[in-house]
């Protein structure tokens, strides 16, 4: 399974559901900064919606991750503030949701 369909290859997609994601801070903890994939990963729907957030507000970026798990320690730390499943965050006795879910913003579309 994976987040987004591969690329290339000869292989059966079929969609296996969607779920929410939301922005996630360290509970308490200032965050303003963005916790975002790397440059490599800028086509994914989550690391575009970010950079239209750091477009629009002019918050910087505190760390570039290539994993959601990293992404996740590091909202965890109080690193800044980033786009989690909600399935992930909502449990997360740490964190706190900073908006409601966004995923029609961020997961029903590809890139160009």
């Amino acid at each position: 399974m994976r987040h987004e369909p591969p690329e290339t290859g000869d292989f059966y997609i079929a969609k296996a559901g969607t779920f929410a994601r939301a922005v996630y801070r360290r509970r308490g903890a200032e965050a303003g900064a963005w916790i975002t994939y790397t440059e490599e990963q800028a086509h994914y729907a989550p690391a575009r919606w970010v950079q239209q957030q750091i477009e629009e507000t002019g918050k910087p970026v505190a760390l570039r991750a290539s994993s959601m798990l990293m992404h996740l320690e590091a909202i965890r730390a109080g690193t800044g503030r980033g786009v989690l499943p909600c399935y992930v965050g909502d449990g997360h006795p740490l964190l706190e949701r900073l908006t409601p879910p966004i995923r029609g913003r961020i997961l029903d579309h590809r890139p160009p």
